[in-house]
């Protein structure tokens, strides 16, 4: 059976911080400036608590992940929700075409 699409979207968000926390830690391991938030996945999750506001106000899943999110984390979470990744325009106004 399919997962909801509130714990595949916070895999997809889980998944990607940890992945910008092991980059971080492989530059610094380098010798170069790597930063990660650790704030960061509290702010992904209030995300997706806006991203589900707008689908219950009526919004399509992808007008609201693009809404939400952007840059990779929103190609993250489009690919979880099974959406088709932004196009350029979608992922430079937020607007869904």
């Amino acid at each position: 059976m399919a997962q909801p699409l509130h714990a595949r979207l916070v895999s997809a968000v889980t998944q990607y911080d940890q992945k910008e926390e092991a980059k971080a830690i492989r530059a610094r391991a380098r010798g170069k400036n790597g930063y990660h938030n650790h704030y960061a996945l509290g702010h992904y999750l209030q995300g997706i608590e806006r991203a589900e506001q707008l689908i219950a106000e009526g919004r399509t899943p992808r007008e609201a992940l693009i809404m939400t999110f952007s840059g990779r984390l929103q190609d993250a979470v489009l690919d979880a929700a099974g959406e088709a990744r932004g196009s350029d325009a979608e992922v430079r106004t937020c607007i869904p075409d």
